[in-house]
């Protein structure tokens, strides 16, 4: 899994290093993002509520091939920070996310015909600097 920030957004990429199709989940329930704090150790947010996938939500991707699984937005709100549906308090201005992609062991609304493509995961994205802006800022 790759990430990378780009224009306020953290964008996530999932490359198929295997020699068969692969299916991932690009529902943003099934990941879970961290931010790293003043005290340089990577926290959690709180997450809002994101509902189920949907049958769109399941991506086969293709051996050696890449796909992006999710572009999540990053703004300062008063005092927090907001990755996605992630909410942080007090986080500094520049900071990094981590970000890991794990379903769970029972899947909502997985097709029948992805099952045995599927991928379990988890794996963990590296360290991604971003700076974090105000709503008034460019």
């Amino acid at each position: 899994m790759n990430c990378k920030s780009l224009d306020g957004r953290v964008v996530v990429d999932v490359e198929n290093g295997t020699k068969a199709p692969i299916t991932v989940v690009t529902h943003p329930r099934y990941l879970f993002v961290e931010l790293l704090d003043a005290r340089g150790q990577f926290v959690g947010g709180a997450a809002g509520d994101q509902g189920v996938p949907s049958k769109k939500d399941f991506v086969d991707i293709e051996p050696k091939a890449t796909s992006q699984v999710a572009s999540l937005e990053v703004a300062r709100e008063g005092d927090s920070v907001v990755v996605g549906a992630w909410k942080f308090e007090g986080a500094p201005s520049k900071t990094e996310v981590r970000i890991t992609y794990k379903p769970d062991a029972i899947v909502m609304n997985l097709p029948s015909n992805k099952r045995r493509t599927f991928f379990r995961g988890p794996v963990t994205s590296g360290r991604v600097p971003v700076e974090i802006r105000g709503p008034d800022e460019s």
